[in-house]
């Protein structure tokens, strides 16, 4: 009798009750953050909600403007995504700052505990618990959830996304894709997993985009005032450490960071640590300045990811593309390791023990290395050579 290998493990439910062990220092470390990137969220909704440029800094018309470290005293402040996206935020800032950064991290928990357990379900429970264990533990997540970043949710609803596609509701999926690059842009790669389909498919994929494009562009015509959309151009145009100007002399007498301190005092909540040093990685240090270039070297990855991964299931193929997002943006932090996450899970339970450890070094790797974005990227290109054998099946 031939030997075959075995197959994957089905767990029992109680087993994932171990997943829930990190949740309480995730909940700790968000409320005892200032979620410097949630704070230029919240301060883009705040200006909607007064009729403001949400891509100016208004401190000089309230200290409850104020945004540290992304904004300061700058003539910017730090939001820089599209001007549509703005209004997204505008509910939260109904809300007092902490408050609503708890309710945001909580939401971003929320849908992808929601996607992880329908993922859970249909693998018929064989997503091994421990690696939904090392990633909410990893330096990406804790990154995210410290400075209150939104990837977390992005990703979710990516992973969302190429699932439908895959499933044939590609008009839907492409729809979803674009609506996260309203966003932030980058996501709009992922719309290439067409280019594996068949004729048909991809010009359903090239009608879904181009609507889809149409009615953003046009919503944001209609609905964002044409002072945001100046000020979103010229706000791309200026390297993020090279933001012009001073709105005030200095900052008032409530707001800034204390010094020789990690800690923030602002008008609208209590001192929080505005930074730990694990949050101090950059996904694409190499490319900081070239934006072309990491759009180039990008671009050139998902085409180098769909080529080797093309005897692949077409969903496999898409999650494979996500690390790439990481190495188009030039800004890309340690955060943007969240969306490795997917094709980690997807692999994890079919690699053998001693390559899934090779699959966990982006998530564990110290952020100040500056190379777990690359490392996941290449990861991508080689990672279903390492998939165990499939058992046979027997025909009767």
């Amino acid at each position: 009798m031939d030997h075959q290998p075995p197959a994957q493990t089905c767990f029992p439910r109680s087993a994932y009750l171990i997943c829930l062990t990190p949740f309480p220092l995730l909940a700790y470390l968000g409320l005892e953050s200032y979620g410097v990137d949630y704070r230029a969220f919240y301060l883009a909704g705040k200006a909607v909600l007064q009729g403001l440029d949400p891509y100016l800094n208004h401190i000089a018309i309230s200290s409850d403007f104020y945004g540290p470290i992304n904004a300061e005293l700058a003539y910017y402040s730090g939001w820089k995504y599209p001007p549509l996206s703005s209004y997204f935020f505008a509910p939260f800032a109904l809300l007092p700052y902490e408050m609503s950064k708890a309710i945001f991290i909580f939401l971003s928990f929320c849908i992808a505990a929601s996607v992880l357990a329908v993922a859970i379900h249909f693998s018929k429970r064989t997503l091994p618990p421990e690696s939904v264990l090392i990633a909410l533990v990893s330096f990406p997540i804790v990154a995210t959830v410290e400075r209150g970043q939104i990837e977390i949710a992005l990703v979710s609803l990516a992973v969302i996304a190429v699932y439908l596609i895959s499933r044939g509701s590609i008009l839907v999926g492409i729809a979803l894709i674009f609506v996260l690059a309203s966003v932030k842009v980058y996501p709009f790669l992922l719309a290439l997993i067409a280019l594996r389909m068949g004729r048909s498919s991809q010009w359903r994929s090239l009608t879904g985009a181009l609507i889809s494009f149409a009615l953003i562009l046009g919503l944001t015509c209609v609905f964002t005032p044409s002072n945001w959309q100046h000020s979103f151009r010229e706000r791309m145009a200026i390297e993020f450490d090279r933001v012009p100007g001073k709105v005030l002399a200095s900052l008032p007498a409530d707001s800034g960071v204390i010094e020789g301190s990690s800690t923030v005092r602002s008008s609208d909540s209590r001192n929080l640590i505005h930074s730990h040093d694990f949050v101090f990685g950059f996904g694409n240090p190499l490319l900081t300045r070239q934006t072309f270039v990491a759009g180039l070297l990008g671009l050139a990855g998902v085409v180098s990811s769909l080529y080797v991964n093309r005897h692949q299931a077409l969903f496999q193929q898409s999650l494979a593309l996500m690390p790439w997002i990481n190495i188009a943006n030039p800004l890309s932090w340690i955060m943007g390791l969240v969306w490795y996450l997917p094709l980690f899970f997807y692999s994890y339970g079919r690699l053998s023990p001693r390559i899934r450890f090779l699959a966990c070094l982006p998530l564990i790797l110290p952020p100040a290395l500056n190379a777990s974005a690359y490392l996941a990227a290449v990861i991508t290109l080689v990672i279903a050579r390492c998939y165990k054998p499939e058992p046979a099946v027997g025909i009767a």
